[in-house]
């Protein structure tokens, strides 16, 4: 276990280790709204055309995964090792991309099938609805590991 933090910490660093954890929460809450914010830009001016739900869905994806993956200093895209690897990172994500696609679609097919239950429609939406979005949530956070991971194991090959 940590020293650091099986001792009593001085009211100091509680401080700053609260303020840290606020900071953390405020990038969270401004990161979903965002993520969201891009996803009604791009579906409103498109609502009446067959695309505008994967337009959407691929936005916030791509939003939510860029931000995540590059959300601090250790990767960082100013620094110019994971500049050079932007385009590999790129072709990572456009296959990611493609299976949001595949889902989306599937989902969009399979819904009329399922039983009412499935798809009966509260105010937070559908259990269909929500286990679409839970396997998107879980695509995206596996994708922004497997990047970080590339990330850190070229960084410490240049180290």
């Amino acid at each position: 276990m940590d020293p650091d933090l099986s001792s009593t910490p001085d009211p100091g660093t509680k401080k700053v280790q609260t303020k840290g954890a606020k900071a953390e929460d405020a990038n969270a809450i401004q990161l979903a709204m965002l993520q969201a914010f891009a996803a009604v830009i791009v579906f409103i001016p498109f609502m009446d055309r067959p695309w505008a739900p994967y337009a959407a869905a691929i936005t916030g994806y791509s939003v939510l995964v860029f931000s995540m993956a590059f959300r601090d200093t250790e990767c960082s895209l100013r620094k110019p090792e994971v500049r050079r690897k932007l385009p590999g990172y790129l072709v990572l994500h456009l296959l990611f991309l493609a299976v949001v696609y595949g889902i989306q679609s599937h989902s969009i097919r399979l819904a009329p099938q399922l039983p009412r239950l499935m798809t009966l429609e509260g105010r937070k939406g559908s259990l269909f609805e929500w286990i679409v979005t839970f396997a998107l949530v879980m695509l995206a956070w596996g994708q922004e590991h497997w990047m970080r991971l590339i990330i850190k194991s070229r960084l410490a090959e240049h180290d």
